[in-house]
């Protein structure tokens, strides 16, 4: 029997023939999936739930191992049922038990994410906020703790059982969960969340307390983050030269924190505002996807009587806000390399930890 010699060159060929038909295979597939998601988050944008959802069912007919997917389904369930939570009812103890068609196939999708990404604190948090909504708060409360458990340094995670808690009656603990949360994300003294607690009880001491772990925690590791971080709680807290000084400092070594050059303009509003300015348009600058230095602008041009001018910034701040595609949010698409649906937190009102939520221009806002 004669034997048959191959050269390299063949089987070169061979391979690059196998490698063509594999491609041929998956990259339809994928470019299937992209469109698809691109015409889902579209969508969803528009409020178009309903039609949002068939694009994703059938992109759950090609992968059927992305977690994403799952999720994404969920919260087009979640906008479809106009599902939403009164926060400030629930931790006042009324009930807010909310059960609408879709919820069993919700928690399943939640679940299902959980199974593929058990490591994601996010899905098995959502979870744990659709038990509380079925009022079975010992299985919420498990979900929640697990998820921190998860991600300690996660806000979002910490002021969710900080609610349960606070709900229940447990306000000390309660309490140290939102110090923690607001030492770890001092620009939630910004958001509905913190204004909300404000109205529910003294937050001096959750103040205090942050301040307290900015303290230690710059002891162990002296970062600029951290010391960004300390500045911010000082300016809340009306130590406003204390911040100055802090930022100054870091500022000088690290000109590019744009959170800093921020809050640097905001102290140096009442003293020279030319260079509050210029401030703000470092910060603008060195994170063009920021929405805060528009909006601090915008506020700076009202109480200067230039309506227009804080009308257009406002206005850019606003849909910034909208499209919320922070740097956080962009940090947390990239953790699959796949768009998730503005990666949602349940429930919604919680969104806004790292920004405003800016709300129609009135004076009392600006």
């Amino acid at each position: 029997m004669k034997k048959i010699k191959l050269n390299n060159r063949f089987i070169l060929g061979i391979l690059i023939i196998c490698f063509c038909g594999i491609l041929g295979i998956f990259f339809p597939k994928s470019q299937k999936i992209t469109e698809k998601n691109q015409r889902f988050l579209k969508l969803m944008r528009e409020g178009r739930s309903a039609e949002a959802i068939t694009y994703i069912d059938d992109i759950l007919t090609i992968d059927t191992i992305n977690p994403v997917f799952y999720a994404n389904k969920a919260y087009a369930l979640l906008q479809k049922n106009s599902v939403t939570i009164d926060l400030n009812k629930f931790v006042q103890k009324e009930n807010v038990s909310i059960y609408f068609d879709d919820f069993e196939q919700v928690m399943l999708l939640f679940q299902k994410a959980s199974e593929l990404s058990p490591e994601d604190p996010i899905f098995i948090h959502n979870t744990g906020w659709l038990y509380i909504l079925k009022n079975d708060f010992i299985q919420g409360r498990l979900y929640l703790e697990t998820a921190l458990e998860k991600s300690p340094k996660d806000p979002i995670l910490n002021i969710s059982l900080g609610m349960l808690e606070e709900k229940e009656g447990h306000e000390e603990y309660a309490n140290l969960l939102y110090a923690k949360a607001i030492a770890l994300s001092p620009f939630l003294i910004e958001t509905p969340f913190f204004k909300n607690l404000c109205n529910r009880i003294s937050t001096e001491e959750i103040l205090n307390t942050a301040e307290i772990i900015l303290i230690d925690s710059l002891k162990k590791d002296n970062s600029y983050v951290l010391k960004s971080k300390l500045a911010k709680l000082y300016w809340s807290h009306g130590k406003e030269q204390e911040a100055k000084r802090i930022l100054e400092e870091v500022t000088g070594e690290y000109p590019n924190m744009n959170r800093a050059w921020l809050m640097l303009g905001k102290l140096n509003e009442e003293i020279n505002d030319s260079l509050a300015l210029v401030y703000y348009n470092k910060s603008k600058l060195l994170d063009p996807q920021d929405e805060l230095p528009y909006y601090y602008q915008a506020k700076f041009f009202f109480r200067k009587g230039d309506i227009t001018q804080s009308n257009k910034l406002y206005n850019i701040a606003l849909l910034m806000n909208k499209l919320n595609y922070t740097n956080y949010v962009i940090r947390s698409k990239q953790i699959y390399h796949a768009q998730i649906w503005e990666n949602e937190y349940f429930p919604q009102q919680l969104l806004s930890w790292t920004t405003v939520r800016l709300l129609p221009v009135d004076k009392e806002l600006l």
